[in-house]
């Protein structure tokens, strides 16, 4: 385990002191939006899915 902590040291110190910090916030926002709209999508085809199956019945 010391070693991941040597790395994280080491990567954490080298982002605050190239200030590339705040464009590394902007990519994970932007990655994480998209995760929550695919999120979004699985759970509105389920439903539309399952409302389907009702009507069916």
């Amino acid at each position: 385990m010391s070693s991941r902590k040597g790395s994280s040291k080491r990567n954490s110190s080298s982002h605050s002191s190239s200030g590339d910090s705040s464009a590394n916030e902007v990519i994970a926002r932007k990655k994480s939006s998209k995760l929550r709209k695919k999120q979004m999508m699985r759970t509105i085809k389920l439903f539309a899915a399952r409302l389907r199956l009702r009507k069916t019945f």
